[in-house]
């Protein structure tokens, strides 16, 4: 069984970008052991370790997405411009030979790190990330015509989307349970872990919903499959043989 989450980072810090952005990142576990970069989950932050007994045995590196927690957040969202940041913390602490983990709706990122690093990733894994919404619907309809509106005007969409995202930031604790299956309930139930959670969710909406909108806009404005410049059907290929040397396995979506 897994330990409890952590919340209390062995060390918190923020990296300055060339254009001035902010950056904060979390180190977690053993300075100098295996790099694993983990992306957090749609809302979230930084600020969990999902399991300190597994992660003591290596550099668990953990970030911001732009608008989360204490990382500022961009003008245009891509996945492109979080894929640079996740490099730029990389590069920070010479990491080579990186695992890259996304949870959630940080798989769509993670996915497009590990196009950007390359040959530095040693493998790549999505936790529960959804699949595409053409494919499987999964998209609030609340949200879906917001969602398709990104494409022809992100910064109108993003403006949109964070209105409509204010739930979250006036009560980022109700985000903890709003996953209802009986497995993720279970899982809460267990000591410590919806404690660790809130903690999560409470900083990523120190800036309130930007960093919920911009997850969004980012992710909506080119198709998931248009990760590093392939196409649909490259990506595809790419997968079954291993795109950039990295570790995939596939699996249907259902």
């Amino acid at each position: 069984m897994m330990s409890t989450p952590g919340t209390t980072p062995t060390e918190d810090r923020i990296l300055t970008r060339p254009d001035g952005r902010r950056v904060a990142w979390s180190q977690w576990g053993t300075h100098g052991g295996p790099v694993v970069v983990f992306l957090h989950r749609n809302p979230g932050s930084r600020l969990l370790d999902p399991d300190p007994a597994a992660t003591a045995k290596v550099c668990l590196v953990t970030l911001d997405r732009p608008g989360y927690g204490r990382t500022d957040p961009v003008p245009e969202p891509t996945r492109a411009a979080v894929a640079a940041d996740v490099a730029a913390v990389v590069d920070a602490i010479r990491g080579e030979d990186v695992a890259v983990i996304g949870w959630s709706g940080g798989g769509v990122f993670a996915l497009e790190v590990a196009a950007l690093l390359g040959r530095r990733v040693r493998s790549l894994s999505l936790v529960c990330t959804p699949a595409p919404d053409d494919e499987i619907k999964w998209i609030p309809d609340e949200f879906r015509a917001l969602s398709a509106a990104v494409p022809s005007d992100p910064a109108g969409a993003l403006a949109s989307l964070t209105d409509a995202c204010g739930f979250y930031a006036d009560a980022p604790d109700a985000l903890v349970a709003s996953d209802p299956g009986a497995a993720d309930a279970e899982v809460r139930s267990r000591p410590g872990i919806s404690g660790a959670l809130r903690v999560m969710m409470r900083e990523g909406a120190r800036q309130g919903a930007i960093g919920m909108a911009s997850d969004i806009v980012a992710g909506a404005r080119v198709p998931v499959y248009a990760i590093g410049g392939l196409s649909r059907d490259d990506l595809d290929a790419a997968l079954d043989r291993g795109a950039h040397g990295v570790a995939l396995r596939r699996r249907a979506w259902a």
